[in-house]
């Protein structure tokens, strides 16, 4: 961040939420500069993994898995976050 003379600012309400915003200068020559997006669409790993996705704002889930399952992922969300832990405590004690 410090080498791109960015910051990040963090606004946190409790029980709310936190925000953080990231700011980055766009370059002086950024009108000059040509992104071509082919070389990342090729390397974009993926399939058949699946995914958890824990998330509360449902416009977030919502395109998360669109985009995520237009890619071949499996998506798993649960509806609330206690199974979940429940669930991963069990997966803990029964390998140790």
């Amino acid at each position: 961040m410090t080498d791109h003379h960015g910051f990040i600012l963090v606004d946190s309400v409790l029980e709310k939420g936190t925000t953080f915003t990231v700011y980055l200068p766009v370059p002086q020559d950024a009108e000059s500069l040509e992104i071509s997006t082919d070389r990342v669409k090729e390397n974009i790993a993926g399939g058949n993994e699946t995914i958890l996705i824990v998330e509360d704002e449902e416009m977030v889930l919502d395109f998360l898995k669109e985009v995520l399952e237009e890619r071949g992922y499996h998506v798993v969300m649960p509806s609330t976050v206690k199974p979940l832990c429940r669930n991963t405590a069990n997966k803990v004690q029964k390998s140790t």
